[in-house]
């Protein structure tokens, strides 16, 4: 199993990149609590400063998923907004 750490700060988008096949356990902290949704694996989870977001799957889609934070505005307004991208890389 992969384990990966992610701290979120909304200044910079992060990328992680794992190999496909891969069981993966993503764990995601931000500065403000919030619900962070994985795209492409349907995978909701809250997260905040001390509690992380914690994704566990099985990487079997190569590809390139954001994790939006849900319900929060931007600097441009919007309600969804990419905070990371998981790269799942073909064997």
């Amino acid at each position: 199993m992969v384990i990966l750490e992610l701290m979120l700060d909304g200044k910079a988008v992060r990328t992680v990149s794992v190999t496909q096949g891969e069981r993966v356990r993503l764990q995601v902290r931000t500065l403000q609590p919030t619900e962070l949704h994985l795209h492409g694996y349907n995978l909701i989870a809250r997260a905040g400063p001390v509690e992380p977001a914690v994704f566990i799957f099985v990487a079997r889609h190569s590809g390139r998923f954001p994790i939006e934070s849900h319900g929060t505005k931007d600097l441009l307004g919007r309600h969804e907004a990419a905070l990371a991208y998981v790269e799942v890389r073909p064997e």
